[in-house]
C-alpha cells in the first residue's frame, strides 16, 4: 500500500494557482459524497512552498480588502 500522503484540493483557484506554478495533479474527479469536483496531489516539498505562497498572498488581499474597508466607511 502507497504510505504517500494526498492533498484534496477542492478550490478552483487554488487548483489554477498551482498549475500556474506548474505544479501537476494526480486526478480530478467528484467525490461521491458531496458530489463536489477536486484535484488530487501528492504532498511534496514543492507543493507545500506553493500552498504557503498561496496563503500568503490570499492572506495579503483580505488584510488590504479589510483596511480599505474600514478606510472608505469612516
Amino acid at each position: 500500500m502507497n504510505n504517500k500522503p494526498y492533498f484534496f484540493c477542492y478550490n478552483k483557484q487554488l487548483s489554477d494557482f498551482l498549475k500556474s506554478r506548474k505544479i501537476k495533479f494526480i486526478t480530478v474527479a467528484i467525490d461521491p459524497n458531496t458530489r463536489k469536483w477536486f484535484s488530487l496531489y501528492e504532498v511534496t516539498p514543492l507543493l507545500q512552498k506553493a500552498l504557503d505562497e498561496y496563503k500568503e498572498s490570499t492572506s495579503s488581499i483580505s488584510r488590504l480588502n479589510i483596511e480599505n474597508n474600514i478606510t472608505s466607511s469612516i
